[in-house]
């Protein structure tokens, strides 16, 4: 069994709480107030962090066998989300399509001439970053 539990950027204040997240699931299907940072949809399957603590399998398999994409929340805020593992492969693919399209326009630009390279050595000397020594590579 495949599950995936995003942890959204904006849940800063959750801190070392990362890890306790897996274990605080639970069982529940009413509705929160969000507020208009991290809305949460109607009738989108919710479960504050105790609730779903203590219903964990059931919040997983909602998620790995039901498709359901569930709301994680603290203090009436969604701070992370339970979502099946076609939704993320489906949010990577699209990511990738646009690195793609974006280091195309990189490849471009730098063959029309609009664009140039610096060795990493002269930017680390330029920024003050020490690199780590190189190892040398073995000639065959």
């Amino acid at each position: 069994m495949r599950f995936w539990i995003v942890i959204l950027s904006e849940a800063k204040d959750i801190g070392s709480e990362n890890c306790a997240l897996s274990a605080s699931m639970g069982i529940g299907d009413d509705f929160v107030r969000a507020s208009s940072r991290t809305k949460v949809a109607a009738g989108q399957k919710t479960y504050t962090t105790v609730e779903a603590r203590n219903a964990f399998s059931e919040v997983i398999n909602s998620a790995a066998y039901g498709k359901d994409r569930i709301a994680l929340t603290r203090r009436g805020k969604a701070i992370a989300y339970v979502v099946p593992p076609d939704d993320v492969e489906a949010l990577e693919a699209i990511e990738d399509r646009i690195d793609a399209e974006k280091a195309r326009k990189v490849i471009e630009r730098l063959e029309r001439g609009e664009e140039k390279t610096y060795p990493l050595e002269e930017v680390a000397r330029e920024l003050g970053v020490k690199l780590p020594a190189r190892k040398k590579r073995k000639t065959a």
